[in-house]
């Protein structure tokens, strides 16, 4: 009997029951932004560099990227800026973008409820090509 449980269990797992807990796997419309719910010490500032690159099925891509600054503000609030820089040959490349970024961790990190925040972002085109 344990056998038999096993093996179902493991038929399971191999199936298209595993390829639905790819969270990329909600909706081809739907974009999925997984991130850390963490936000900057209050009265701390932080330098950090993000980089973004995007493919598309024809092999046309398109990169981001730059610093950002973060600020820890009280009340477990986050206040980042970033101007990136873009490139590549994708249509979606039409210059630079100035982003800002105001995260609320409204609530921390639990022993059964993962830290949660909500995250408001901004961006502008800045410079030629727009």
């Amino acid at each position: 009997m344990g056998a038999c449980l096993c093996a179902v269990f493991a038929w399971c797992l191999m199936g298209p029951v595993h390829a639905q807990g790819d969270p990329q796997g909600l909706s081809a419309n739907l974009p999925v932004r997984l991130k850390d719910a963490f936000v900057t010490p209050s009265g701390h500032v932080a330098l950090q560099t993000a980089e973004r690159v995007s493919i598309a099925g024809d092999g046309r891509y398109s990169a981001r990227g730059g610093p950002a600054i973060k600020l820890g503000l009280p009340g477990r609030i986050e206040l980042s800026f970033a101007p990136a820089r873009q490139f590549g040959d994708a249509s979606s490349v039409h210059g630079n973008l100035a982003g800002a970024e105001v995260e609320w961790n409204f609530r921390q990190q639990g022993r059964y409820v993962p830290a949660m925040l909500i995250s408001l972002i901004r961006q502008e085109p800045y410079g030629g090509g727009h």
